[in-house]
């Protein structure tokens, strides 16, 4: 059934000219079946504008398995029928690419909690992908929250953009770690 919501516009197209090439369309209006016509004309688009908007806006929980941990707060997964890149939603781990302090550590940590492993994604609702292209989810592995665990050890800061239902929760780990100098609050701080 996904498959055929995905592809419906080609093959509402295919179908338009299959019918128009074959005279169907020519045939219903010759036997005064206009009424059949219109309905089948109106059928088809309403089904289009209902594939149009989307029927993926309100995606559910997705289990998927981790091809490749990019850095502490980035994984690649094979989502949608290609791989795609996913933004642990909530935090913001020390950047590889700017060898920012623990950024190697950080990776290494998520590398092991969820690297090759099947994990599960969840959407916030409004949130899908960040300006780069990323997926944002948050991500758990055997029912842990793995930005939680992040935050808790130090790997990671709260990045909140507008309001999350887990916004509390990361506050909290964030402070723990920051009480306890763990990860960038110990060996980060200047």
């Amino acid at each position: 059934m996904w498959l055929f919501i995905r592809f419906f516009p080609e093959i509402f197209r295919f179908f338009c000219l299959y019918c128009y090439k074959n005279g169907f369309v020519r045939e219903v209006m010759k036997t005064n079946e206009k009424f059949m016509a219109l309905v089948l004309v109106l059928f088809l688009v309403v089904l289009y504008h209902y594939q149009s908007v989307r029927v993926f806006t309100e995606v559910k929980e997705q289990r998927v398995v981790v091809r490749e941990v990019l850095d502490g707060d980035t994984i690649k997964v094979w989502l949608y029928g290609k791989e795609q890149r996913v933004r642990l939603l909530g935090i913001d781990a020390p950047e590889v690419s700017s060898r920012d302090c623990l950024s190697a550590e950080a990776t290494r940590v998520l590398q092991q909690l969820v690297g090759g492993k099947t994990v599960m994604l969840e959407p916030e609702k409004g949130v899908n992908k960040d300006k780069y292209g990323r997926y944002m989810r948050y991500v758990s592995v055997r029912g842990k929250d793995v930005s939680e665990v992040l935050l808790l050890n130090g790997y990671a800061k709260v990045f909140l953009e507008g309001s999350l239902k887990r916004k509390r929760a990361y506050e909290k780990a964030e402070a723990v770690a920051r009480e306890n100098r763990r990860g960038v609050w110990g060996a980060c701080v200047s």
